[in-house]
């Protein structure tokens, strides 16, 4: 076919394409989904025996302990289905003996929906199981305080009215040693217990707070609390008295750090936590071990993280970047840990990078943003955001503009009077022209209209078309 008259149309526009980078993550999963030995289906409490390094997790889907050490590698498991004396039932409650004074020094205890507290050796064999007057839900809290006694939160009805919460302590042996009736009747969700016996407890319901507790009788004293509106799912104590907390700050997940003044310390872990947390542990090393909310499926979710604590100074996260071809925006999250922090990016392409070793210094080293003035000096989360390469290049291109079409490694580095820490990304800019469609219209028997749809990405620019017959093609 010969057409003898041609028109086309160009549809001229600059579209901005935000792509989202995954940030360099120190978390370390394990226990993911499935029923095979080191498998979860629905991982719920964590604890860590910090003696001998080992992280019993409850696998609600699977009925059973699973068993690893602090790297993730699975050692064992131990539970089966069923009601009887060592036989588990949706566990989701856990709790190790971490003190050496402790008669039941290294001991593990499970709660699930047999409504009671079943104790186990380390190995796993069943020891006792006691509780079945207090406990009323698979959901109940528990943990082991100094002496190894167990704490339990208890949540119970009376004439179908919310009525009871309160904390119960045992002896490793079982026996009730005395109840404290907490305030309010929120469900409790979360529970652990410092040094001096004192109890962090936070509510389903309450936006999150956190409550710290001195057990006395018949009602415990409320010390503290704080954290309202933090969305707080899950609590730990350290062996210094430290209280973890899982939490959303800025929209994301994150742990809270204080000390035992209730002061933060740090917050940590912006972009490595995909779900809600439903049970969290420290480990002797500092590091934090979480279990992320089962979703139903292999993935996202389903599993459990080990969290290592990030180097003093400020953190960065949360990478984006908007492109172009010849320029980009790139885009993150800054915590300054406490002191004013300061933060910049720099990039390279992938080939320079490597050519580096793997580095952005080196050889060919990474070009740098301006330093920023100084974010805030608390502990939340600020946006950072830079412009880099050109808008309009000439010819031949300025220096500063991006290569479309390429590969590039990116970093956001954020400091502060303690030090500074980096999240890394990449991406690749867009090609120097888009085509976004062609069609043809009006086609008669020796003439037809052809159509162009294209993006410039904001370069002044100029177009034709070509066309063929098959045959020639």
């Amino acid at each position: 076919m010969r057409a003898r008259s041609l028109s086309c149309v160009l549809v001229l526009a600059t579209v901005a394409l935000a792509l989202g980078t995954a940030s360099a993550s120190a978390a370390i999963p394990f226990c993911t989904f499935g029923s095979g030995p080191g498998q979860c289906t629905g991982p719920e409490g964590v604890a860590v025996d910090t003696a001998s390094g080992r992280v019993y997790v409850a696998d609600f889907g699977n009925d059973r302990v699973n068993v690893f050490s602090e790297d993730g590698d699975f050692i064992s498991s131990f539970g089966s289905s069923g009601s009887g004396p060592g036989q588990l039932e949706n566990p989701t409650g856990l709790a190790v003996d971490d003190d050496p004074t402790s008669p039941a020094f290294h001991d593990v205890y499970v709660v699930d929906s047999n409504q009671r507290i079943q104790r186990f050796s380390p190995s796993g064999a069943f020891v006792l199981s006691f509780g079945s007057g207090s406990v009323h839900s698979r959901t109940n809290p528990v943990a082991v305080g100094p002496g190894g006694t167990v704490y339990f939160g208890e949540d119970n009805f009376k004439s179908g009215i919310e009525a009871i919460r309160r904390i119960d302590r045992f002896t490793p042996a079982g026996a009730l040693l005395g109840s404290s009736d907490l305030p309010s009747t929120a469900f409790l969700q979360a529970l652990a217990v410092d040094s001096s016996g004192h109890v962090y407890v936070n509510r389903i319901g309450t936006g999150g707070i956190v409550e710290k507790h001195e057990l006395s009788e018949p009602s415990a004293t409320l010390l503290d609390s704080f954290d309202v509106g933090a969305n707080t799912t899950a609590l730990a104590v350290d062996s210094t008295d430290r209280l973890y907390a899982a939490q959303l700050n800025g929209g994301l997940r994150a742990i809270t750090k204080r000390d035992p003044s209730g002061n933060i310390v740090k917050r940590f872990g912006y972009g490595e936590i995909g779900f809600g947390l439903q049970g969290i542990a420290a480990g002797a090393g500092g590091e934090l071990f979480g279990s992320e909310e089962f979703t139903g499926s292999p993935s996202p979710g389903n599993r459990v993280i080990r969290l290592p604590q990030p180097a003093p100074g400020a953190l960065s996260c949360c990478l984006e970047a908007t492109l172009g071809n010849t320029k980009a925006t790139l885009k993150g999250g800054i915590n300054p840990e406490g002191k004013a922090a300061t933060y910049h990016f720099e990039y390279l392409t992938a080939a320079d990078y490597a050519e580096n070793g793997n580095s952005f210094s080196g050889a060919n080293p990474a070009t740098k943003t301006a330093e920023s003035a100084a974010v805030g000096s608390d502990f939340e989360l600020y946006p950072a955001e830079a412009q880099i390469g050109c808008a309009t290049p000439e010819v031949p291109p300025q220096p500063s503009c991006l290569e479309p079409s390429t590969e590039y490694r990116y970093r956001l580095v954020a400091k502060n009077a303690d030090g500074e820490n980096f999240v890394e990304g990449q991406f690749t800019t867009k090609a120097p022209f888009e085509v976004l469609e062609t069609f043809a219209t009006e086609a008669g028997t020796d003439a037809v209209r052809l159509h162009a749809s294209v993006n410039p990405l904001g370069i002044l620019a100029s177009a034709h078309l070509e066309y063929v017959d098959d045959a020639t093609y």
